[in-house]
């Protein structure tokens, strides 16, 4: 936390500072922090789709569900317009689980294993849901899907 703190103070227009601390705040509970941060990076980095989502799950979590869908309708929005690289697949499917759409979701899923070269990559993207299930625990489309998607993976 004080590592991205400092980088904020020596870097305070670099909007990846603020995600990252947000990201922490997120994992320890301090949601307010959290969308403060988020709200900051949205401000520096309007068109980053990533900012968008995670605003958006602080704001559920705020229990603003209405700001969040806002946010999550405009992350979809901004990922039509990205490039279809290999992350393009996972983010799309994070943004269809938390909209309440695990069907698209595991479409998306399905796709970036196709694309995805890096199993790491993949693991990755596990670990992003696991920590989405335990913001959200009530929510057991996501736990089912991060289930499902760590079966893919080879061991290893």
């Amino acid at each position: 936390m004080t590592d991205f703190s400092k980088a904020i103070e020596l870097q305070p227009e670099d909007g990846d500072n603020f995600f990252w601390r947000a990201r922490i705040y997120l994992e320890t509970g301090d949601t307010i922090a959290a969308c403060n941060d988020l709200n900051k990076a949205c401000e520096l980095q309007p068109d980053d789709s990533v900012n968008l989502l995670w605003r958006g799950v602080a704001q559920r979590l705020l229990g603003d569900e209405e700001a969040a869908q806002s946010d999550w309708q405009r992350a979809a929005e901004l990922l039509q317009t990205e490039e279809q690289d290999d992350h393009w697949h996972t983010k799309a499917a994070r943004l269809a689980l938390l909209q309440g759409d695990p069907k698209t979701a595991r479409v998306h899923y399905t796709q970036a294993l196709q694309t995805y070269t890096n199993l790491a990559d993949m693991r990755t993207q596990v670990e992003h849901l696991q920590r989405l299930a335990r913001l959200f625990p009530e929510h057991t489309a996501i736990r089912e899907l991060c289930d499902w998607l760590a079966a893919q993976l080879p061991e290893g």
